[in-house]
């Protein structure tokens, strides 16, 4: 039983109010169906009659300018110790080198494993960069980049997984899904502290294995976690880790490490088709995949109200974009508590990647869930219309300026929304026959797409994510954009 089911049977008069409600989500559903349909009724900025497609020898000399960004991202790339961050950025240099050809980088697979073996994660979402990547080890369109070090990098990303899933396998950190379940761990204080009263119980939850069970980004813990008194492995920052307004990041049921998640089984899934010696992920992806959806505002079963959606669709063009974290905890006191921090406009574009990506690459495994295909032309028109100036530069979050309080929160780290982006539709547009491939092709995506490679030709690259905005979004003009001859 969920925790909002668990209070509703305890608040006969909430039960019933419920219970009446429970026929409008239903209509509210089938709204939302009826509001994707809107998109091809609108256009954006990048609207077709102002869209002149570009030659064939015009994307064929983006791969020069692909090249030099490549040799900048790698640089950096070389030079960083942060896990996270390199895990990112080597899914785009793959991508780079199976578009660019492998003599861009014959040594990029020895590079990443070594990288890999000399660099540590802490929270649960940057295992997840390097396990989505490594993955690849068993795409055979990655054959010849991996090379005789595919095995390694099915082991890199098993193993990464794996830390996600189930944790450290150190008694303290018991893996993204076991979070509020393992809160408060005190199993190596020599006195077991008195723990403060905190709410952040999830409203969406039936437990792992139901088909509905989200993920956190961090262990939840309110009692910090030093020596003396706590004797078991060091923990990492923030320490403690305890959901209040002052904690921006960390023990949320974040959408970057639920997307991630949902990405990262989804990719064993697809794997497990050619290769049964891929971990069986069917559990996790169905758990992930329903905690979203119902999140997302498209489970009759699993009602949220429109205000509390983590779908921002009020743009009213048919059009949407995915909010950076989930809006209330479970039904406690008379109402729904607000997670701290959420607001009901902030977005990540990295989000809006992540999510492209897994649900496209679920809809191939699950194409009888048709709202997919709509939702995935309405996320891809949300960044588009909506995180693009109206001089054409792309933004990584939305509202797109500087006053958003991801910038504020963490700048540098956030920048990489716009690879995270290009990425996710690259990759979910190589599915053949996929509701992406079709999408990207229509002539708004065309002319959006045409204006970002423009902005890319001539925006920088001086640091690591900054050159893997620009690489990601040249390797997608490259293989998306349709020659006009």
């Amino acid at each position: 039983m969920s925790q909002a089911e668990h209070h509703r049977g305890h608040h006969d008069e909430h039960h019933s109010e419920h219970h009446s409600e429970h026929h409008q989500e239903q209509d509210l559903e089938q709204d939302l169906e009826q509001y994707f349909e809107r998109a091809g009724h609108h256009r954006g900025r990048n609207t077709e009659q102002h869209h002149r497609a570009p030659t064939r020898v015009e994307i064929e000399d983006l791969r020069q300018d692909a090249a030099k960004a490549y040799a900048a991202l790698k640089g950096y790339f070389t030079a960083s110790d942060n896990y996270w961050q390199v895990g990112c950025v080597f899914d785009t240099l793959t991508d780079g080198v199976r578009v660019l050809g492998t003599a861009t980088d014959p040594g990029l697979a020895q590079d990443g494993l070594n990288k890999y073996r000399s660099t540590t994660g802490y929270w649960y979402d940057d295992f997840a960069w390097w396990s989505i990547a490594a993955a690849k080890a068993y795409d055979p369109a990655f054959g010849p980049i991996f090379g005789s070090l595919d095995g390694s990098f099915a082991g890199v990303a098993q193993q990464a997984w794996s830390f996600i899933d189930v944790g450290l396998k150190d008694r303290v950190h018991l893996g993204a899904p076991q979070v509020f379940e393992n809160r408060d761990n005190d199993v190596f204080f020599t006195v077991p502290p008195e723990v403060p009263l905190y709410w952040a119980t999830p409203r969406l939850d039936n437990g792992r294995g139901s088909g509905l069970h989200g993920v956190w980004q961090k262990d939840m813990f309110a009692v910090e976690r030093t020596p003396p008194q706590w004797t078991g492995p060091t923990e990492f920052n923030p320490n403690p880790s305890q959901p209040g307004p002052s904690m921006h990041l960390g023990p949320y049921q974040l959408t970057v490490v639920n997307a991630l998640y949902l990405l990262n089984a989804a990719r064993f899934e697809q794997a497990r088709r050619l290769n049964p010696t891929a971990p069986n992920c069917a559990s996790q992806l169905a758990d992930e995949y329903g905690f979203l959806k119902a999140w997302m505002g498209l489970s009759s079963s699993n009602p949220v109200p429109a205000g509390d959606r983590l779908l921002n669709v009020t743009f009213g063009d048919g059009s949407a974009v995915v909010l950076e974290r989930v809006s209330t905890y479970a039904f406690y006191n008379g109402a729904y508590p607000r997670v701290q921090n959420w607001d009901s406009q902030t977005s990540w574009a990295g989000d809006q990647g992540l999510l492209i990506a897994g649900l496209a690459a679920y809809y191939q495994l699950n194409p009888s869930e048709s709202i997919i295909a709509s939702l995935l032309n309405a996320l891809l028109l949300g960044y588009a219309r909506h995180l693009v100036d109206k001089d054409g530069v792309l933004w990584p979050y939305y509202p797109a300026n500087s006053q958003n309080k991801l910038e504020q929160w963490d700048a540098p780290d956030y920048a990489s929304g716009i690879g995270v982006f290009m990425r996710g539709v690259l990759q979910a547009a190589r599915i053949p026959n996929g509701p992406v491939a079709a999408a990207v092709k229509q002539p708004e995506f065309q002319a959006f797409l045409a204006k970002a490679v423009t902005w890319a030709t001539s925006a920088p690259t001086a640091d690591l994510f900054s050159s893997l905005n620009v690489l990601a979004t040249l390797l997608a003009g490259i293989e998306l954009l349709t020659p006009r001859d």
